[in-house]
């Protein structure tokens, strides 16, 4: 996967020159799904840790130097992948291949075999899933430890549904130039509702999420395309008596799209003997701790650590699984506990 997991734990390989690394993106090209995006301080300190310097942080996260060590930074996902196709290794040991959406993966002694939608085939030693909440390699993953069920089964609706736009600057200023929403991140709380704002790419557009729920929170999800094409008007009638600081923010919605929000059922482990599971392929989770993103970049860049620290002892298929289970045993209990933290984090936002 091409996304902001697989990217970054390829960044972490780039100094392992013996190590040959496919990367295969489904997309025609490198594409941020999504806009508006949290990273933390944790973050940051992986960041530097695969090299980029304190200018560059600076500039694309917008962190300074008096931030407080909490602080979060907000920002366009775009922002964020660019940063990180600028750390990808070089094409001489990181071969991309665009347009192989992932069809079967099957786990064999001696390697792992990976079938596309393209008819391309490839064995290897090792494959990292970072293929998101559908994920065909987590299936891979289940089987292997005996568990039946399908990538469709181990998604769950949480019992929330969103609301998604952006909010260019000049609109809102317009309308309501004091709005809290332009320069402070902003939680709007209410019985089986609430909003989120917070301004990103330097304070020029603000991002809006608006929750609502209903009661089949826990059931499967077969589904989980967005629609777009919402009437703002349907979205006024969702939350009525609101207050006028929040509904305004509702009128400014352009092309808002509705999403359905979803998370996983835990997984007991991350892992095979030659894979690893790593983002929301592993613990696909809820936003409401703005932590899916960096936890995804704190599994790649540790499993991308722990092989570049390990490889060069590699001689067998055991010392393949215990370099895994060294991953496991660090971030399968973590990445389980924030998935479950994020659940309960919605439901307190709305009485």
């Amino acid at each position: 996967g091409g996304g902001i997991g697989g990217l970054t734990c390829a960044a972490a390989l780039k100094d392992c020159h013996d190590i040959e690394i496919d990367l295969f993106e489904a997309a025609a090209k490198f594409v941020a799904i999504g806009a508006g995006i949290v990273t933390w301080p944790r973050t940051h300190a992986c960041f530097k840790a695969l090299g980029v310097n304190e200018e560059v942080l600076e500039a694309v996260l917008n962190t300074r130097k008096e931030c407080k060590e909490t602080e979060p930074t907000n920002l366009h996902r775009q922002k964020l992948l660019d940063l990180l196709l600028s750390q990808l290794p070089s094409a001489s040991h990181c071969r991309i291949h665009f347009g192989h959406r992932l069809a079967g993966c099957r786990e064999l002694p001696d390697s792992v075999e990976l079938c596309f939608r393209n008819g391309a085939i490839g064995s290897f030693d090792l494959v990292i899933g970072a293929d998101g909440l559908k994920s065909v390699v987590r299936q891979a993953v289940v089987r292997g430890h005996g568990i039946q069920g399908t990538a469709k089964s181990d998604i769950l609706y949480t019992g929330q549904s969103a609301f998604r736009a952006l909010i260019p600057r000049e609109r809102l200023v317009e309308v309501w130039p004091d709005h809290r929403a332009l320069h402070t991140p902003t939680i709007y709380c209410g019985k089986s509702k609430h909003l989120v704002a917070y301004p990103i790419q330097n304070g020029e557009i603000v991002n809006l999420v608006a929750f609502f729920s209903d009661s089949r929170s826990g059931s499967p999800v077969i589904e989980s395309a967005s629609s777009s094409g919402v009437p703002v008007e349907a979205i006024l009638a969702t939350y009525p008596g609101w207050h006028d600081e929040a509904v305004e923010l509702l009128k400014m919605m352009k092309d808002p799209t509705i999403w359905p929000i979803q998370d996983l059922r835990p997984l007991e482990t991350y892992v095979t003997p030659r894979i690893a599971l790593l983002g929301d392929a592993a613990h696909a989770m809820s936003p409401h701790l703005g932590a899916g993103a960096c936890t995804a970049i704190e599994d790649a860049y540790i499993l991308g650590k722990i092989i570049a620290k390990s490889a060069q002892g590699v001689t067998n298929s055991n010392d393949i699984h215990q370099m895994l289970d060294i991953y496991n045993t660090l971030r399968q209990p973590y990445g389980n506990e924030i998935m479950r933290w994020a659940h309960e984090m919605g439901e307190f936002y709305e009485f």
